[in-house]
Parts: structure tokens; C-alpha cells; sequence
């Protein structure tokens, strides 16, 4: 289907599933767009609102991200796992300290606008922003990291999993 708001979308079973291009922390790139609705279910107003300002809020949550997942690597993620061997354990786990550098090591992949039910759990209007990150070894589970989003203000940072 075409949409007007999100453009093209297919439904996979469980969502909508487009593409959007994106400016993140200076670099325009292509993300995937997942709009969460079971099959023959419309997209709904809130769905629409929620995207809507996560799009308009976009540049100033920018920074607040980036920060809280250099926190989040540095204080949580870094070192929690990898293998024995020194030199392999720091090429898995480089030092990154400044937001410069995360930003070479972190690559938007996928922006999903949750269910109603979703949203009103997490008390407002939602967005999950899930990345692919060059850090913690050969991901197979492909778990990189991904940010909850209410109201337009970080919640939470985690492995993408937060966002199912």
C-alpha cells in the first residue's frame, strides 16, 4: 500500500514495513520504517501523532541519544561478554569516550512506531530507534542497541529487544 504520511509500506504479518531516509548525527542514510499493526488492521491516529513529532523532534534528541548510549556502552555493555584473550577482547570492546567517536562505531537500521496499547504503557507517545553497532564481536543475534523514545525524550537504552 502507499500511505501518504510513511509512503510505501508491505505488511509482513505483523507490521508495516517501508524505508525512510533519515539524518543521523550528520549523515543522511536509509532506515527501515516498521509501523506496528496486525495484519488487516489499519494504521491508527496515535500511530500517525507519534511519528509525526518523534520526526519533527528528531534533531534536538539527537545529542540526548548519543549520550546515553556512550553511557550506556561505557557503564553497562562494555566487557560484559567476549573472549579471553586480551587482544581480542579489546578489539571487540574499543575505548570510545566521546560522542565523536561513537558516532563511527554506531549505524541507524530500523525506527518503529509502536502499537496503541504499547504506547499507553509507555505513558505517552512512542518510538523505538534500534542501531547496528561495530562493537562486542559477531553479533549472530543481530541485538545491537536500540533506544525507547516517550514523548520525544530517551527512556531507555538497551539491546534492541527492548523494542519487541
Amino acid at each position: 500500500m502507499i500511505d501518504e504520511i510513511f509512503g510505501k509500506l508491505e505488511h509482513d504479518g505483523y507490521a508495516y514495513i517501508g524505508k525512510t531516509i533519515i539524518n543521523a548525527f550528520g549523515s543522511e542514510c536509509e532506515a527501515s520504517l516498521q509501523i506496528n499493526a496486525e495484519e488487516g488492521d489499519d494504521i491508527i491516529a496515535e500511530q500517525y501523532e507519534a511519528y509525526k513529532y518523534f520526526v519533527e523532534k528528531w534533531d534536538s534528541i539527537q545529542m540526548d541519544i548519543l549520550n546515553k548510549i556512550l553511557a550506556y556502552y561505557n557503564c553497562e555493555e562494555k566487557g560484559s561478554y567476549g573472549p579471553d584473550d586480551k587482544e581480542t577482547f579489546n578489539e571487540w570492546w574499543p575505548d570510545i569516550k566521546t560522542i565523536d567517536e561513537l558516532k563511527d562505531y554506531l549505524h541507524i537500521d530500523t525506527i518503529i512506531i509502536p502499537e496503541d496499547f504499547i504506547m499507553e504503557n509507555m505513558g505517552g507517545r512512542g518510538a523505538y530507534v534500534l542501531f547496528n553497532r561495530d562493537w562486542g564481536g559477531e553479533d549472530y543475534d543481530d541485538n545491537g542497541v536500540a533506544v525507547s523514545i516517550v514523548n520525544e525524550c530517551v527512556d531507555e537504552v538497551g539491546y534492541k529487544d527492548i523494542a519487541y
